[in-house]
């Protein structure tokens, strides 16, 4: 029979099972808004979420992964491991939403420098006042003079002159033998970027020597360098062979990382699968940091990108998109390199939760060859090395 001395011990049973209840629901819970900005069902939802699981943890690991809620459990666990790896190795997770990470200090219409001084400012607009929405890519051939009328100074360097640019860019394009396509995306995207009065600085980081191109370690040296030299908040790692069609689709700094060519015309205009983040990826320096960059150990054409879109979430990042209506891209006709074999990548693919701690911008090997100022563009020849 219940007595009086036993309510404690009830009620003490009745917050348990309802923490637990809670916990259950919390875990449960299924967004209805995928990463691209519109509504999908939750069954969409649970078979995306299934493939993502099933590629990082292995399909020898997956049968004890079916069912959802273990499965976030599993990502929870990785979070905890990741944020402890982080605090030991003092990775700053920045809580400066913006991407800034300046030597200046903006507060009611003032300005105040390093050195203490103070001078009134304009900030610039926002959103940018001179765009004009969908531009169409102009050809222009090895004979182009672009450097005289985009008064942009050597070594590719163009901030307003107006106002104070609220975005420091750092443009990253990887690069061999495509002279003819970069004279091309300049032509198209240094007046866009004016346009939208953008600070920023365009470095061509090309690979030595007739290896079998590296992506992943390219950029990772180019950034490395370029953090050495310039100042800027946020970089934006650019395939040659994709040109914008919309200077809507804003080249600014933002708070999580940022994939801007969702809708490229050799893919119809679709984005093709959930997590791609390969063409043109913005990302603040402190988040390309906090991901330990992109792994240095795809060799040839695939999976880098994937491999980055992995290290975004498994760094509690999410990846963004703008609206394909502006994120708009013309590729480039070229040929296609030849793909490394899907072996090698499922492989590496399988290994990310393990290694990207340790494989990334940490340890990438490369020589510096040189640097030259160009007109348009800081030219950096690096040496990241032959397949081991």
């Amino acid at each position: 029979m219940f007595q009086k001395k036993d309510l404690p011990s009830v009620l003490f049973l009745a917050l348990l099972i309802l923490i637990v209840i809670l916990t259950l629901c919390q875990i449960l819970v299924v967004h209805r808004h995928d990463q691209r900005g519109y509504h999908v069902s939750k069954k969409e939802q649970l078979i995306q979420r299934k493939k993502m699981y099933r590629e990082m943890i292995g399909n020898h690991n997956f049968r004890k992964y079916k069912n959802i809620a273990k499965m976030e459990v599993f990502r929870r666990k990785i979070e905890t491991i990741i944020t402890k790896l982080n605090r030991e190795n003092n990775i700053n997770n920045s809580s400066n939403i913006t991407g800034y990470n300046s030597d200046i200090n903006v507060n009611a219409g003032t300005i105040t420098h390093s050195t203490g001084e103070t001078g009134n400012i304009v900030l610039c607009d926002p959103v940018p006042p001179n765009l004009v929405g969908e531009i169409s890519v102009q050809n222009c051939d090895a004979t182009c003079r672009l450097e005289s009328r985009l008064a942009v100074v050597s070594g590719g360097y163009w901030k307003p002159k107006a106002c104070v640019s609220r975005h420091h860019v750092l443009i990253v394009i990887p690069f061999r033998d495509r002279w003819r396509h970069l004279t091309i995306l300049l032509h198209n995207l240094v007046g866009m970027l004016q346009r939208q009065q953008l600070e920023f600085r365009i470095l061509v980081a090309e690979q030595f020597g007739n290896a079998t191109f590296n992506k992943g370690r390219l950029m990772n040296a180019a950034f490395l360098e370029a953090n050495k030299r310039f100042r800027f908040h946020c970089a934006i790692f650019h395939d040659v062979d994709l040109v914008p069609e919309n200077d809507r689709n804003l080249y600014c700094c933002p708070w999580q990382p940022t994939h801007l060519s969702v809708a490229v015309d050799e893919m119809h205009y679709r984005l093709k699968y959930d997590l791609l983040v390969g063409g043109v990826l913005a990302m603040t320096s402190e988040h390309f940091q906090l991901v330990n960059g992109y792994s240095n150990e795809y060799w040839g054409w695939g999976a880098e990108d994937d491999d980055m879109a992995y290290r975004i979430l498994l760094s509690g990042l999410r990846i963004m998109r703008p609206s394909a209506v502006v994120a708009r891209y013309r590729m480039l006709r070229h040929e296609k390199r030849e793909p490394s074999t899907w072996s090698s990548r499922t492989k590496l693919l399988k290994s990310v939760n393990k290694r990207f701690q340790m494989d990334g911008l940490v340890n990438v090997p490369y020589r510096l060859v040189f640097s030259r100022d160009q007109p348009l563009f800081v030219h950096m020849m690096i040496d990241v090395g032959r397949p081991g």
